[in-house]
């Protein structure tokens, strides 16, 4: 038998075998193609379905192929940068062990991503994973499979080129805004089959966590190429949950996403996970507005490039193919499809102006004037009859109250429109600054991909906040940008007095030394992106790249002791950080729920800080709870009081005699709660006090849910009420404490 003639014969079974094996497919599974099924493990399945056995915890067997001699893996561990935990993996014959264990070995990292293989030597019908039982907090989320790679399968699979070029996008796709494979990073393709009569497109989601889908894209293509030994990633185009759209494979390539109905089919995928299971830790379960516009834009461009109708004879999702035995796209993305269809019915990407404005509540206590600016630009008014916020939201008000702050469109990336970044390649870390306190952090330039680093902070009245970047390693002469939230300047590296409501009130330029700094004084709160960079980027107007070398330590000082409210000895309501043995949460406190709910061992957030003479957690904010609350369903309730948080706060900017008349429907709050030692009762009886520190003015909240995610980098999720009393919008930073049990709910009096 000719080697050829067994390897056809081999295929011919496999597909047969598999096939068969595909019809029993429950939930956490997704084939990529007709012989690519991968499972997803959340920490939580991990430590309560593996096995244990001795010091380590097994993995059923994967016999969801049939055939395998290879098992694959994309970790997400809980660090940025950790360590990948000693995965090994075994061969399985019918579920049972047939093989020695193996180590698994990396084969791409890229902060907490992994992609790893273990070559099982021999064919199987499927395999084993294990785990040392210590090693199981390191891990947030795991996809692997135990498959046959492709160049295994035939003779004809081209070698891998010899220069790393991409091809582009077809020039009816250029100038949309597609973030190319060569901006995001993209391995070189392999692939060489064509195809170009598209007249159908295909939904999926990633099965992957969504924060920062960028390096999420990087990670799911080294992962269907490393571990599958496919020429590229299955999918043509990646939508990520700021609506930002990426390149996949190129388009006129044959892709693979659709097990037998990859011709003429484009394959859409969204980044994250989006089903009823299996999702815990991986960012909303709920695919957020800006990432459906953005999906929905999307289908909207393809359908006219390539006169694909948008009915859903045509567009379906993973689950809707003949033969398909999937979850994928997930329950609640499919239940969206319909609302991207039609979406995609009204705008395309080259169509902003026909993409409806968001919602935006009425303003209050403050009327809106009768004659207000013009939207200039992203995220720009015209500052005409005291009209500057919210131009993202299509509208120019009077008052920011309505709105995140000018220049945001809540979870969409307007600040990526915004200079320098609409030029340079800028990476937004997911830390954020202490506030009335010093934080620092150690970053690099290794990737090669970027070359701007831009923080998010915030600049309080009376107060000094110091900068300071510093060259720790490497070829970088620092400088420092600070702008507001539209856009813009207040600092320019060396170039003073740039914003009206901002005074430089030092500043070492970094041009002749190993470090650049700033002192800045604001009259107002102010929300501010500081960018670090290095100087030949600047005096190349924001183009061209910095050494890979480069190694920094960026350092803020903020000083909050100066405010415009007059300071006082202590809280009338402070209750401390602990209360009848529980504990505010904080960063570094254990925390059992959260492991169980999130699989992350420790709170991530909130600085203890000292204010007024106490201590208290200081942590970003943002809003949840009422009618507006589209993010949670009409009858989901609060984990902690079991209430239906949309119809909390109703009416919605209800007068004063109606919030004081019931304030436990308007002044609540979540937080990732421990439930050990006291139970959701306890927690329900409770009181907080929240307090803005660049104002001093207090509201008390009682508990109401859990959350928010890790993944949005925020410590506390307040009611719009209290945001307003506070004076507040999302992201800005909070102090929170204990209040004495039965506490008034509402504002705090002077």
């Amino acid at each position: 038998m000719s080697s050829r003639f067994a390897r056809s014969l081999f295929i011919a079974l496999w597909l047969v075998v598999s096939t068969a094996c595909q019809s029993q497919l429950g939930a956490r599974r997704q084939g990529e193609d007709g012989l690519a099924v991968d499972l997803a493990v959340s920490t939580a399945e991990i430590t309560s379905g593996w096995t244990r056995e001795g010091d380590y915890l097994v993995s059923p067997a994967n016999e969801e192929e049939a055939i395998a001699t290879r098992v694959g893996m994309l970790v997400h561990l809980t660090a940025e940068d950790g360590t990948m935990p000693r995965f090994e993996a075994r061969a399985t014959e019918l579920g049972e062990p047939s093989g020695e264990w193996i180590p698994v070995a990396t084969t791409w990292a890229e902060g907490n991503q992994q992609v790893a293989v273990a070559e099982l030597g021999r064919t199987s019908t499927g395999a084993q994973l294990r785990i040392p039982v210590d090693s199981v907090d390191q891990i947030a989320g795991l996809l692997w499979n135990a498959s046959v790679p492709e160049e295994a399968l035939g003779d004809d699979v081209p070698p891998p080129p010899t220069d790393v070029t991409t091809q582009e996008l077809t020039s009816s796709l250029t100038g949309l805004g597609i973030v190319t494979r060569a901006v995001w990073g993209a391995a070189a393709t392999r692939c060489t089959t064509r195809d170009s009569s598209y007249r159908r497109m295909a939904i999926h989601y990633t099965m992957t966590p969504s924060v920062n889908p960028e390096a999420h894209v990087r990670g799911v293509q080294r992962y269907h190429m490393d571990t599958r030994g496919w020429c590229d990633v299955g999918y043509h185009f990646l939508v990520g949950i700021d609506g930002r759209i990426f390149e996949g494979r190129p388009i006129g390539l044959l892709g693979a996403h659709v097990a037998g109905n990859n011709t003429g089919n484009i394959g859409v995928s969204f980044v994250g996970c989006f089903h009823s299971t299996s999702c815990s830790g991986m960012g909303p379960t709920t695919p957020p507005d800006a990432m459906l516009q953005g999906g929905g834009r999307l289908l909207g461009t393809l359908s006219r490039v390539y006169g694909i109708n948008l009915d859903r004879s045509v567009v379906k999702g993973h689950r809707e193919h003949a033969g398909a035995s999937t979850d994928c796209p997930g329950d609640y993305l499919f239940a969206r499809i319909d609302q991207l269809l039609s979406i995609g019915r009204a705008a395309s990407l080259g169509d902003p102006a026909s993409m409806p404005p968001t919602p935006t509540p009425t303003p209050t206590p403050t009327p809106t004037p009768t004659s207000c600016g013009e939207v200039t630009t992203c995220g720009m008014c015209e500052a005409s009859s005291g009209c500057g916020f919210c131009a993202s939201r299509g509208a120019c008000l009077a008052s920011s109250d309505s709105c995140s702050f000018a220049g945001d469109v809540g979870s969409t990336a307007c600040s990526d429109a915004l200079w320098p970044c609409a030029t340079a390649a800028c990476w937004n870390p997911t830390a954020a600054f202490n506030a009335c306190g010093s934080w620092s952090i150690d970053e690099n330039f290794t990737s090669g991909r970027f070359s701007v680093h831009r923080y998010w902070a915030h600049l309080y009245p009376g107060g000094a906040t110091t900068l300071r970047l510093e060259r720790t390693a490497g070829a970088l002469t620092p400088a420092i940008l600070v702008s507001d939230r539209a856009g813009r300047l207040a600092y320019g590296g060396d170039v003073a007095a740039l914003h009206p409501d901002v005074r430089v009130v030092s500043a070492t330029t970094g041009r002749s030394d190993a470090f650049a700094s700033v002192t800045l004084e604001a009259s107002r709160d102010l929300d501010v992106y500081v960018y670090v960079t290095g100087w030949n980027i600047l005096d190349g107007a924001f183009r061209g790249s910095l050494s890979t070398t480069a190694h920094y330590r960026f350092t803020a000082s903020e000083d909050c002791t100066t405010t415009t409210t007059p300071p006082v000895a202590t809280s009338s309501v402070y209750g401390g950080l602990t209360q009848s043995g529980s504990e505010i949460p904080r960063a570094g406190l254990a925390n059992a729920t959260l492991r169980s709910t999130l699989g992350v061992s420790t709170e991530p957030y909130g600085s203890v800080v000292t204010y007024r003479s106490e201590s208290w957690v200081s942590g970003r904010v943002s809003w949840f709870g009422g009618p507006s609350d589209t993010g949670v369903t009409t009858t989901e309730t609060g984990a902690v009081s079991g209430e239906r948080l949309r119809s909390l706060a109703s009416p919605e900017h209800a007068d004063r005699a109606t919030i004081d008349s019931r304030p436990a429907d308007y002044y609540f709050i979540a937080m990732r709660w421990s439930y050990t030692p006291n139970s959701t009762t306890w927690w329900r009886n409770a009181r907080l006090v929240v307090t803005n520190p660049s104002t001093g003015a207090q509201v008390v909240v009682r508990p109401v849910d859990w959350g928010p995610n890790t993944s949005t980098g925020r410590t506390m999720d307040l009611s719009q009420q209290t945001l307003t009393d506070l004076g507040l919008t999302t992201d800005g930073t909070a102090l929170v404490a204990f209040a004495p049990p039965g506490t008034a709910l509402g504002p705090v009096a002077p």
